[in-house]
This record gives structure tokens, C-alpha cells and sequence, in this order.
């Protein structure tokens, strides 16, 4: 398979206050038709078991990323990895 690339990585929203969430989207880029594609999420370099959809739903501040493979059915690409998201947490005005 060709190479790919982890196109974006974005947030609705990059810093929470507590109780609040961000939503993370992978969008990934392949050149041929018919590709799937297959995610895991890690935050702060650490694996986030189960997170294997295109979006992420965070309430904790860290550097996220997306590993993404894409599939034709027949073949599997080489992972890619996005650049890492910051999430921060907003301070409380006093």
C-alpha cells in the first residue's frame, strides 16, 4: 500500500473547565477508494484502551494523539502518527 498521512487532528475546544469535555477528530488521507481505517488514541504517550474511533471525547488536560492504519481489504498500511494535541485546563477567574 501507498503511504498515508493522519491529515488533521482537531479540537472543538482546547481548554476545559472541570466538568467540560473536548472532542477530538482524526482525519486521515489515502489515495485509493474503498480504504478503511483503524484508530487508537493515546494521552501523554500512553495507550487509552478501547478508543478506537475517529473522535475522542476528553475531560482530562494532556497531549493527545491518533495512531491510524488504513486497510483495502487485502492489505494493511504502515501506522502514522498525528502530532500531539494539547488539552489545558482553563483556571477558575477569582
Amino acid at each position: 500500500m501507498h503511504d498515508f498521512l493522519v491529515k488533521w487532528l482537531i479540537s472543538d475546544n482546547a481548554s476545559i473547565h472541570e466538568g467540560e469535555k473536548a472532542t477530538l477528530t482524526a482525519t486521515s488521507s489515502y489515495e485509493a477508494e474503498g480504504v478503511t481505517y483503524s484508530y487508537q488514541w493515546y494521552r501523554d504517550g500512553m495507550l487509552l484502551e478501547g478508543e478506537t474511533n475517529d473522535t475522542l471525547v476528553v475531560f482530562a488536560e494532556g497531549s493527545y494523539s491518533v495512531k491510524v492504519k488504513a486497510n483495502d481489504g487485502i492489505r494493511e498500511s504502515c501506522e502514522a502518527e498525528s502530532d500531539l494535541l494539547a488539552i489545558n485546563r482553563k483556571r477558575k477567574n477569582r
